[in-house]
């Protein structure tokens, strides 16, 4: 079994694997209009891909829970052997991954799809397709096993020395980092000289 884990404010979690929040706003890899649910590999992953995407201000205000979700590798794509977009890991989000995405959503070929973290593009995050035709019946059957969300925070020490943006576009990039540069924005950004 493979195990993913989904990150979620409180608010969110009754709906938070109805892929609604993607639909209206989409995401990497999908477009607005299409339902998807991400996970990522591990629970570490998941909360990285909430601290690129959050400002450090509003960081440890998220009122915040972790669902633990397993299935069986047989449910799974990969998007990779479908040979990924030249821009798959652009910064911003791109039109090439996004009709990727839709795609398969359209196509209805898995119900999951796993696609590299822009953020670690060791590691992996998961698609859940909720609109699948075998979606409802592989979560009653527990093939797709979603676990209760647990609330968790972010420690208070990272809110003001989170990942300065010269190691942000390192990571998305692979660029080398300008060490001094990093320094000094690591210094502005918590005070200190």
């Amino acid at each position: 079994m493979i195990v993913a884990w989904r990150v979620s404010q409180r608010q969110f979690w009754p709906t938070a694997f109805s892929g609604e929040g993607s639909r209206q706003n989409g995401g990497r890899w999908n477009s607005i209009g299409a339902s998807v649910v991400y996970l990522s590999d591990t629970f570490a992953l998941a909360q990285f891909e909430v601290l690129v995407n959050v400002s450090r201000e509003r960081l440890t205000k998220l009122d915040l829970g972790a669902a633990r979700v397993e299935f069986s590798e047989h449910l799974v794509a990969d998007a990779a052997q479908a040979g990924l977009p030249h821009d798959w890991r652009q910064s911003s989000w791109s039109t090439t991954t996004q009709k990727l995405g839709d795609e398969w959503v359209r196509n209805g070929a898995s119900p999951i799809l796993r696609v590299p973290s822009s953020v670690s593009p060791v590691d992996f995050n998961y698609l859940l397709n909720p609109l699948h035709r075998d979606f409802h019946t592989l979560v009653e059957s527990r093939q797709i096993d979603i676990g209760p969300f647990q609330p968790f925070a972010f420690d208070s020490r990272l809110e003001g020395t989170l990942l300065p943006n010269a190691f942000i576009a390192w990571l998305r990039e692979e660029k080398t980092i300008d060490i001094p540069s990093l320094h000094r924005e690591f210094n502005e950004s918590t005070g200190r000289r």
